[in-house]
């Protein structure tokens, strides 16, 4: 779509993290905020021309995009869970892409309430539109 994909100046987000929504991303999750697992160190840096835009955190501002009857997407893993991103935090770990305090930075955020059911069930919803 144009938009300027590439490694983040801010660095790996991993872990449990939460976002802020916009007005039309509460509207689309049915909640007001949103935390969900990510493991990326890859940013869309800019919303392409034409998107409305649907959440942001402190190291990355698209966290999610919206075109009527096109596209939906989030940048995390709402697909993830618990199990999944324990094995992910101790194989990055034990190869040497997290250090020690990326890793017990993001071990001690693991079990919060994170929201891959609200997107599964927008994604849905988006998907049965006419």
């Amino acid at each position: 779509m144009g938009a300027r994909v590439d490694r983040s100046d801010a660095g790996w987000e991993i872990s449990v993290v939460p976002m802020s929504l916009t007005p039309l991303g509460q509207e689309l999750f049915g909640q007001k905020d949103m935390s969900l697992h990510q493991m990326h160190r890859d940013i869309v840096y800019v919303y392409p021309e034409g998107v409305q835009e649907l959440a942001h955190s402190p190291r990355c501002a698209v966290q999610g995009m919206y075109m009527k009857n096109r596209i939906i997407t989030v940048q995390g893993h709402p697909e993830f869970n618990d199990f999944i991103m324990e094995e992910l935090l101790e194989i990055r770990h034990g190869f040497g892409v997290f250090d020690d305090a990326m890793y017990k930075d993001a071990w001690a955020r693991m079990g919060n309430r994170h929201d891959g059911a609200a997107v599964a069930k927008a994604f849905i919803k988006f998907m049965v539109q006419e």
